[in-house]
């Protein structure tokens, strides 16, 4: 039984190296603004930073950092791609990650054009996200105004509650409730 416990945690110790070995490729990304990244591996999985305003809906899959930022990753191949709202060309790099090895991206987004110079202003009107998270979302998507919908009771049910002191209104059909009228 001793011989058993002490194989076991030798071979537990062998993994534990092992898998430190295989994550200790460095990558820093060094971006002056706030953008939105997209860092995929080659099965499609995206990889964030810790610290990051993670999305993850359907297809869609990304991350909103203020800045650059640094991480460990498996070895491997990669695709980054930056964006920065519309006005932006996006940034690509590929990045094959090796055990033992760092590499740092300097990313530079080139504007093609400036609308709000021409009088133009960006906005999204539908956003489920936090309050908090917002300031860094609009810059992020070079967005002018980005109204919030905090409360998400239309994608899958009622996630909250009404007000305390909420009524129904007498005719029916309550958006706070998901009444419908009669």
């Amino acid at each position: 039984l001793r011989k058993t416990v002490v194989a076991i945690a030798f071979a537990a110790l062998a993994l534990a190296e092992t898998s430190a070995k295989e994550r200790n490729f460095k990558l820093t990304v060094e971006a002056i603004e706030p953008t939105r990244f997209y860092l995929d591996d080659s099965n499609g999985q995206l990889w964030a930073p810790d610290g990051a305003i993670r999305y993850a809906r359907g297809d869609e899959k990304h991350f909103v950092v203020k800045g650059g930022f640094e991480m460990p990753l498996l070895a491997g191949a990669y695709t980054l791609i930056a964006e920065r709202g519309l006005e932006y060309r996006p940034f690509r790099a590929t990045i094959e990650a090796r055990a033992g090895e760092e590499r740092k991206i300097h990313v530079v987004m080139n504007r093609w054009i400036d609308m709000n110079r021409l009088g133009w202003y960006s906005g999204d009107l539908h956003n489920h996200r936090r309050p908090e998270d917002m300031p860094v979302l609009l810059l992020a998507e070079d967005l002018n105004l980005a109204p919030t919908l905090a409360d998400s009771i239309w994608e899958n049910g009622q996630n909250s509650s009404p007000p305390k002191n909420h009524r129904c209104h007498p005719a029916g059909g309550c958006d706070a409730c998901l009444q419908r009228p009669r």
